[in-house]
């Protein structure tokens, strides 16, 4: 009888088999956690954004009067220009929509009065004209199959 030294083939097989399907898990972890950074990477976009104009209309509390008001037009409110209180918060909300329109995949921004403010989504976005005020960003959820909406929602007055 010879002495056998190494592996035989099968044995090799069963091993290369068993790594194979440990890199396959592997890869599967690593798609879930570059997807959960980014979504995460998108709401912290989105609770900065929505904390930056939050600060905005805090400079101007005279101006949370004029919400919601999206019957009058947006003034330009540059230097050098003349506007009250109102026309200029009109004028920051207008460049802040563009910001999140810019900054988020098909992003929209909105502030209004809702009694309900964690529900709603583009083109109907929840608010019912009661309850606080609130600034709501939405935007839609990378890598997913069918569109989802994602929303941060911020309350403005206590």
């Amino acid at each position: 009888m010879k002495n056998q030294t190494g592996f035989s083939l099968l044995e090799l097989s069963i091993a290369i088999g068993v790594m194979a399907i440990g890199m396959s898990g592997l890869c599967a972890l690593l798609i879930h956690a570059v997807a959960g950074t980014a979504l995460a990477s998108q709401n912290a976009t989105a609770a900065w954004l929505a904390s930056g104009l939050a600060q905005q209309l805090a400079l101007t509390p005279l101006s949370l009067q004029s919400f919601p008001d999206h019957a009058n037009p947006t003034p330009e409110c540059t230097s050098g220009a003349h506007c009250s209180p109102i026309e200029f918060t009109r004028f920051n909300l207008s460049r802040w929509q563009e910001n999140v329109a810019r900054t988020m995949p098909q992003g929209q921004g909105i502030v209004c009065q809702d009694g309900s403010p964690d529900d709603g989504m583009p083109g109907a976005d929840g608010c019912d004209g009661s309850g606080h005020l609130v600034i709501k960003v939405f935007w839609r959820q990378p890598a997913s199959k069918h569109v989802q909406w994602a929303r941060h929602t911020q309350r403005l007055d206590s």
